[in-house]
């Protein structure tokens, strides 16, 4: 189904939901890394993994090479600290924060929404409900037009 990002106070927030492609991953980073507001003011932000999954047929060269896209533009991630919420997605997950860590990011990988917040010092339900308002947005904008 895809990927949406957005803001929460000073959180970077991005959802994944149905299985996500390399083309719509890549498109994100473009879209991120051009992003004057992104990743936000606080260097903090949390990915939501628990609805998603990468394609199967991202391994670990695609997930490298999402890595170097970023650090492309190391001078707006370094010193963030990212939270993802793997879900099935927990080996991959690693795979990523380990490659992001060679650009000064620090990914930190959770099982559980609350644990990821609590590292991020944000609350966990304020942060749920700003995932749930871009789960809803992706959503519809991925079910048929009527007319």
């Amino acid at each position: 189904m895809g990927i949406a990002y957005g803001f929460h106070d000073d959180l970077a927030l991005e959802v994944w939901e149905g299985t996500v492609t390399l083309d719509e991953w890549l498109d994100l980073v473009c879209k991120q890394v051009t992003d004057p507001e992104w990743p936000a003011r606080r260097g903090m932000g949390l990915t939501d993994l628990r609805y998603g999954v990468p394609d199967p047929a991202i391994g670990e060269a695609e997930i490298r090479r999402v890595a170097a896209l970023y650090g492309i533009h190391r001078e707006k991630i370094v010193r963030t600290r990212v939270a993802l919420v793997a879900g099935e997605a927990f080996r991959k997950s690693r795979l990523f924060g380990h490659f992001m860590a060679n650009y000064g990011l620090t990914v930190i990988v959770f099982d559980d929404l609350d644990m990821a917040c609590k590292w991020l010092g944000v609350d966990a339900g304020k942060v749920q409900q700003a995932i749930e308002g871009l789960r809803a947005r992706l959503q519809s904008a991925s079910r048929p037009q009527k007319g």
